[in-house]
């Protein structure tokens, strides 16, 4: 429920809190992939930050942190990128989705994060 606050100081520290739960934290990636599309750009960074910390079982929010690689500020671009690298192989398809999209710096930083 904290995700969905009114408050972007909320949402941003309860994104962060569930990074400190690992594994256990998986049943929110859903809510932590709806929170890529928030409003505030700390917030959008720092449910990037938790997927990253969940790794390959943040695969479903993949697409989610390729549209951030179009993010205008560079920390939540690397913060995006990270995450991507953790996720590994299941951002792959993500990752080529955003090789052929419209946006040529999301195509740019596509190429740009290998998985491996």
């Amino acid at each position: 429920r904290a995700l969905r606050d009114t408050s972007s100081r909320v949402r941003r520290r309860a994104a962060r809190a569930l990074g400190d739960f690992g594994v256990q934290a998986i049943p929110a990636v859903p809510a932590l992939a709806a929170g890529l599309r928030d409003g505030d750009t700390s917030v959008r960074r720092d449910c990037a930050g938790t997927l990253g910390r969940l790794g390959p079982a943040a695969g479903p929010a993949a697409s989610g942190l390729v549209n951030l690689l179009a993010e205008p500020e560079t920390r939540s671009r690397v913060v995006a990128a990270t995450a991507l690298k953790r996720v590994g192989r299941g951002a792959v398809p993500a990752l080529l989705a955003g090789l052929r999209g419209p946006d040529p710096d999301v195509r740019g930083r596509s190429a740009q994060h290998p998985t491996h």
